[in-house]
């Protein structure tokens, strides 16, 4: 699937809504040719003799990922490749594995439910939607002006246009400057800041006291924990959303949540290195004490051996006997001795 260009052309590269003029390219769609088709939000998928493909592009150069069949050739402008990724057990799949595509025809699908881009097409469990099958819409009016209030009076995502020798063109309600539709969900749709917050509440925050080295360790592990798993959404959400598609509102909030979830983090991980790391140096300090007294204690006793008539063998078997398991620092003593 090749990408779709935009009806109508941006008014400013810092812009996002569309002007009254036609895109280059798309001047068939005014000419009255092809058919306007529901466009669903979602997550674009293919099936190809029963497997399921999401859509997926990686930079010209870097390695190919296994299961990756190209859409078309590499765009030379973007230096992207554009094609679909095998859906496998990765985290960007998480919801792709939720349907079964066995039974499909080949084609190209909208993956839509609960868990996908808020649900805003309110479906009750995770389907897949074929393009050729979607809602037509014959009649569907032409012009910019005519187009725009269509669009906000169906409450739809936005239209395709499809030509017979397989051009197509879209425009969508955002394009216009309208707000994002509803999330069809009561709940945000991606629970696993949900789930962090929770555990979250059982972590400390800033600057708390451990009990113990093993705790501090223990606190550090969930951390860590908890990083990988939002850079692992980050990866996932960043497969599904092409460069050459752009951001919704949804998933630029969504980011933002979560490249703060990561600071809040990397700042708890900070706090827990700096306790580990005084906690060690005031136990070397006291380490340090210790073997001082054991030494002051064996060059004593091995003194008192010596005066008895001992030999130097004697004196330094005694000594470490009398020390032992009574102080630390022992194999500083032992040194201290032998010297």
């Amino acid at each position: 699937m090749k990408p779709i260009i935009t009806m109508f052309k941006r008014g400013d590269q810092s812009e996002r809504q569309v002007v009254d003029e036609v895109a280059d390219g798309a001047e068939w769609v005014i000419n009255g040719e092809g058919i306007a088709t529901r466009k669903y939000e979602g997550l674009g998928c293919m099936v190809l003799d029963g497997r399921l493909y999401r859509r997926h592009s990686y930079k010209i150069g870097e390695k190919v990922a296994d299961g990756f069949e190209p859409s078309q050739g590499p765009n030379q402008v973007t230096g992207r490749q554009q094609g679909w990724l095998l859906v496998g057990g990765g985290p960007g799949d998480k919801w792709h594995r939720r349907v079964d595509s066995t039974s499909l025809k080949n084609g190209t699908y909208e993956l839509c439910g609960p868990h996908v881009e808020g649900n805003r097409e309110k479906y009750a469990k995770h389907v897949l939607v074929s393009h050729e099958a979607a809602e037509a819409y014959p009649d569907f009016p032409r012009t910019y002006d005519a187009i725009r209030e269509a669009l906000k009076s169906m409450g739809i995502e936005g239209v395709v246009w499809h030509h017979p020798d397989g051009r197509m063109a879209k425009i969508k309600a955002t394009d216009f400057g309208f707000k994002e539709r509803a999330c069809g969900n009561k709940k945000s749709q991606d629970t696993v800041f949900m789930k962090l917050k929770a555990k979250s509440k059982r972590l400390p925050s800033v600057q708390v006291d451990f009990k113990s080295l093993e705790e501090a360790n223990d606190v550090k592990f969930v951390l860590l924990e908890q990083q990988a798993r939002i850079k692992e959404q980050l990866r996932g959400r960043a497969a599904s959303n092409p460069d050459d598609d752009r951001p919704s509102a949804e998933y630029l909030e969504w980011k933002i949540r979560a490249t703060g979830a990561l600071r809040g983090i990397r700042s708890r991980i900070r706090w827990v290195n700096h306790w580990k790391l005084t906690k060690k140096e005031q136990t070397s300090t006291v380490g340090c004490a210790e073997r001082l007294q054991a030494c002051e204690m064996a060059i004593d006793l091995f003194a008192n051996y010596q005066a008895k008539g001992m030999s130097d063998k004697d004196a330094r078997s005694s000594t470490l006997e009398h020390i032992s398991g009574q102080v630390r620092g022992l194999s500083d003593a032992e040194a201290e001795v032998t010297e």
